[in-house]
């Protein structure tokens, strides 16, 4: 391990790098909105996602004064699962979701053990609903648990107290992720106005269909388990990792971390992205609005 000042100017040298190659990671994995799928505009995409991936994992390896190119590579591959994931969840058969989840799960996770210097399936980590199955597959640690997250479970409480909404068991199954329906409402968008529906804390919500102008219902539902897979994917190995670390800075914070996630610093990078960017200049909007379509 670097030197506390050491590991100081590690992270000085490499977040201007990281803003600069995530920059243009965002703009190559923005092919425009609903844009039809090309062979060509795919091969973006895989890239986008596999370079997302390596670039995370080998950051991290860097920073604590590993490989970088070590770490890369494992990431990549745990990035073009997650792709894959995503294209899943769009498939049109009942459970795409689940399985595009899990598939997605398996690559954010592939890309958190790069950057831990573990094995690539030697921890998976797949979040669904209020609870978080981890699954710790080496030899002398392996096994499965569950650890409460927090910030979802009072989420989807203040959901199913919720009067007009309720949920729908047949989507929730497929999704792989809870699904609301509004009763008697439109769902309204950060923006104020009504929307068909919105993907929030691993939880879509669904706007009353006989309220809303004729739209294909089933590209809706691609679209936010999309949504879905990328949430799975900021959770595993961006926020969940540093809110770990945090944790385990306080009194029994191992032990906090067996049981509990917080959500917090999940919040707090969403919160920031949706903060800097527009909307309309979201690479995750782009990239589920292409993707919805399925092939």
């Amino acid at each position: 391990m670097p030197r506390i000042g050491e590991l100081g100017r590690r992270v000085g040298r490499v977040v201007p790098v990281v803003v600069l190659v995530a920059g243009m990671a965002a703009t190559l994995a923005a092919p425009g909105v609903a844009a039809q799928a090309t062979a060509s505009r795919e091969a973006v995409i895989i890239g986008a996602n596999a370079l997302l991936g390596g670039l995370t994992s080998g950051v991290v390896v860097w920073v604590r004064g590993g490989s970088f190119l070590e770490g890369f590579r494992g990431g990549v591959l745990g990035g073009g699962l997650q792709y894959a994931g995503k294209r899943l969840s769009t498939s049109a058969f009942p459970g795409a979701g689940l399985a595009g989840g899990v598939v997605g799960a398996a690559g954010a996770s592939m890309v958190r053990n790069a950057a831990a210097g573990r094995g690539a399936v030697d921890r998976l980590i797949l979040p669904l609903g209020p609870l978080v199955v981890d699954w710790r597959t080496s030899s002398d640690s392996g096994g499965v648990s569950a650890r409460l997250h927090l910030g979802r479970a009072i989420f989807l409480s203040r959901l199913v107290l919720n009067d007009d909404l309720s949920l729908d068991g047949a989507e929730t199954v497929s999704a792989g992720a809870p699904v609301f329906g509004a009763r008697g409402r439109v769902i309204e968008g950060e923006s104020g106005r009504g929307v068909g529906g919105m993907e929030l804390w691993g939880t879509i919500l669904l706007s009353d269909r006989s309220l809303m102008p004729p739209f294909d219902y089933g590209r809706l539902l691609a679209h936010e388990r999309v949504h879905i897979v990328q949430d799975a994917f900021l959770h595993v190995a961006w926020a969940d990792p540093i809110e770990d670390w945090l944790v385990e800075r306080i009194p029994h914070g191992d032990v906090v971390n067996r049981y509990v996630d917080f959500g917090g610093v999940y919040m707090a990078i969403a919160g920031l992205m949706i903060l800097a960017l527009p909307y309309e200049s979201r690479p995750w909007e782009d990239e589920a609005a292409y993707m919805e379509s399925g092939w």
